[in-house]
């Protein structure tokens, strides 16, 4: 039993006619015919008198006719449904964001949706990439604030910026005295890095020239969590590390002097809104989207002279 050949019941009780309602079903009168035959198969019953012109419908026919009449209207009021809850804001979001986004681009989403959608609740939970992954594909979360590409075929993915990376460097550092600094002067073995699982790790480190020389033991003893602890390490310890630039904006204004850009193009990580292919409510994704992308300065979404840096995930 389906839905179309329930359609095509009511149009031959309305109309009384075969060729009439398939017309206005749009489909052939053969094939009209043998959808309902199938169906007064299954039931085991005939819904209409074909001895009569014009057509009438059975005693028995009329409570199928009278329940299809039923199930065609909830069928349309859970196409309604569905399509209102699509084009609507959700009322409550489940958005996952990598570490080293979230201080920047939390407080951000927060202010737009709060002054656009007040009613709607954000539940907003920090963890890795592979985390989020795993949590967008089970439904735990609806959408992520991740570094692309993912190499998923699974999620759907909507650019929103190219965010360029900087060098956060101890003041006594020879290459402090320098106003932009060559990738090839960044030594793998000076680097302080995030810990394992970070991609942003990952991408620092493609950036170093002597990375495929320097073995485990000469990197440095200490990895962090925290973009802000690694800064504390150089400024306490000497060497450097990599920053986002919108990380740079949290930074006191006598730590801004230890800022160095990295010489064009500037190495730069794809920030994106991701979700699954079965998540459909574009209006949510727009919502997220324009919250972020209309509180980023300028420059950060138009197109600049940047290298995007793709590190495939283990």
């Amino acid at each position: 039993m389906t839905l179309q050949q329930l359609m095509y019941v009511v149009a031959v009780a309305k109309h009384r006619n075969f060729s009439v309602a398939a017309e206005k079903c749009f489909v052939t009168q053969p094939t009209l015919s043998m959808q309902i035959q199938k169906l007064e198969d299954e039931l085991g019953m005939e819904i209409f008198d074909r001895r009569h012109t014009p057509i009438e419908v059975t005693s028995q026919g009329r409570a199928v006719v009278q329940q299809a009449q039923a199930v065609l209207a909830e069928a349309d009021r859970l196409k309604a449904l569905a399509k209102e809850e699509i084009d609507h804001v959700a009322h409550e979001i489940r958005i996952g964001v990598i570490p080293t986004l979230g201080a920047s681009l939390i407080p951000r989403l927060v202010g737009g949706m709060k002054l656009q959608f007040p009613e709607t609740r954000l539940v907003i939970e920090e963890r890795q990439t592979k985390d989020v992954i795993t949590s967008l594909k089970a439904g735990e979360l609806d959408l992520g604030l991740v570094v692309t590409p993912l190499d998923d075929d699974s999620l759907m993915s909507q650019a929103l910026f190219l965010e360029a990376f900087y060098l956060y460097i101890n003041e006594e550092h020879p290459l402090a005295q320098r106003k932009a600094i060559d990738r090839q002067h960044l030594q793998l073995r000076e680097l302080w890095l995030l810990s394992e699982g970070h991609c942003f790790r990952e991408q620092a480190m493609s950036l170093c020239a002597d990375r495929k020389r320097v073995q485990d033991d000469q990197r440095p003893l200490f990895e962090s969590g925290s973009l802000e602890t690694l800064r504390k390490m150089v400024d306490q310890t000497g060497g450097y590390t990599l920053i986002p630039e919108l990380a740079i904006e949290d930074l006191p204004s006598t730590s801004r002097k230890n800022i160095r850009p990295i010489s064009p193009p500037a190495p730069a990580r794809e920030v994106s809104l991701v979700h699954h292919q079965t998540y459909r409510r574009r209006a949510t994704i727009e919502a997220v989207a324009q919250a972020i992308l209309q509180s980023l300065p300028s420059h950060l979404v138009e197109a600049r002279k940047l290298k995007k840096v793709n590190v495939p995930l283990k």
